[in-house]
């Protein structure tokens, strides 16, 4: 019974060592510098017929390490708010 203790207890410390080791090679493997997104014209007007073009233009995307990332930014969901006002 006790070999089985200490056998469990070996696996477990191995377990750790290897969980471990794949997360520092993960992040070992990460980019560091994220993109900083910039606008030409510093306001985003969008009207309420928006197409995806409407939402990208005029936005630039560089990051140190990859350069020019422009062609790479995604839109995602844009739900615009309504507000009805009484009184």
């Amino acid at each position: 019974m006790r070999y089985i203790r200490i056998l469990v207890v070996i696996l477990f410390m191995a377990s750790l060592g290897l969980c471990g080791a794949a997360k520092i090679r993960e992040r070992a493997g990460e980019d560091p510098t994220k993109p900083v997104i910039t606008n030409e014209t510093g306001e985003l007007e969008i009207s309420t017929s928006y197409e995806e073009s409407d939402l990208l233009e005029g936005l630039k995307a560089q990051d140190e390490k990859d350069g020019d990332l422009t062609d790479q930014i995604m839109v995602g969901n844009f739900f615009p708010v309504h507000r009805t006002w009484s009184v």
